[in-house]
């Protein structure tokens, strides 16, 4: 979609692979740029009307030669499942799709599956804020259906917790209500602040499993609003830590069911250095940004691994 044209990576990565692109754009988006690969554009309303999207994408596909569907865009992770599924050609299950927009159905399913996981619960009514009490402080305030740490908010106090929890239910209400099933009631995940590290795990899945392409070091964001300003690429991957974090980041996107494709896998340490996964996005992280990491330090273009996957083709 659109927004991520203002990244190249991926266009260029098609144009290196051969790989010719129809690119997908909202009905609130104008027109983009000529971008490399990219041989025709296709306006069609995938937030506002996603089901008459769908119609016009499947009645589309045969006259613009369309073999496969990808995205980078977190926001329509559920839309590309459907339109994968419609069409015929391989992604995730639409179902699985929407796991993964969930931040409270993600950590149910981590701790379904055994894996390390801080306290949370879900806030369904910013007026009543017991279950949270009950966690203790410091907390992490996030929106269900946010990326990029879009509304994500720590409170350190109690006294700190009503105000920030209605601010954080104002950007899952208003901000980010295009892209939430509205069918869904708002709601919130709050959880119990882990003290270390941030790591982001860059994975790919096929048929043989998931493989691990680059491991990131984010730094230690202490809040409150946790900007993502670092990502620094760890080389020492016989570390004991790194493995740790790759065995936990495996886990995690097993645990959900992801089994083609990308899968961007956020982790924290807590304060005995033992490895939590926070969330897992089914999509090449940062618009692009991870493509790169991982082209440039192991010489994969982890673009054109998701674009092959997409369109039926063995991994390179």
């Amino acid at each position: 979609c659109h927004r991520s044209a203002k990244l190249s990576f991926v266009f260029e990565a098609a144009q290196a692979a051969g790989i010719e692109l129809v690119l997908v754009y909202d009905t609130t988006e104008s027109a983009p740029a000529q971008l490399p690969a990219v041989t025709s554009t296709w306006q069609l309303p995938v937030f506002d009307e996603p089901q008459v999207a769908l119609e016009a994408f499947a009645a589309g596909v045969e006259e613009r030669g369309i073999g496969g569907v990808m995205t980078v865009r977190e926001e329509a992770i559920i839309w590309t499942a459907l339109a994968a599924k419609r069409i015929g050609t391989p992604g995730i299950k639409p179902e699985l799709a929407a796991l993964t927009r969930d931040k409270y159905l993600m950590r149910q399913a981590f701790a379904a599956a055994g894996l390390r996981s801080p306290g949370f619960c879900y806030i369904d009514n910013p007026e009543d804020l017991s279950q949270a009490h009950a966690l203790g402080f410091p907390l992490v305030i996030k929106p269900l259906s946010g990326w990029s740490s879009t509304g994500v908010m720590l409170a350190k106090t109690v006294e700190e917790l009503p105000n920030l929890v209605n601010a954080v239910w104002d950007v899952q209400s208003k901000d980010l209500a295009r892209f939430y099933d509205q069918d869904k009631a708002v709601g919130l995940v709050v959880e119990q602040y882990l003290p270390g590290k941030e790591f982001v795990v860059e994975c790919f899945v096929d048929i043989e499993g998931v493989h691990v392409l680059a491991v990131g070091d984010k730094g230690q964001p202490e809040g409150p609003w946790f900007e993502e300003t670092i990502y620094r690429q760890r080389r020492d991957i016989h570390d004991p830590l790194i493995v740790s974090l790759c065995d936990a980041a495996r886990a995690g996107v097993k645990a959900l069911g992801i089994s083609i494709g990308a899968a961007h896998v956020e982790l924290r340490l807590d304060a005995q250095q033992q490895p939590y996964v926070i969330e897992i996005g089914a999509r090449i992280g940062g618009s692009g940004v991870s493509h790169f990491v991982v082209e440039q330090s192991t010489g994969v273009s982890f673009a054109k691994l998701c674009m092959a996957a997409a369109l039926g083709l063995p991994t390179p």
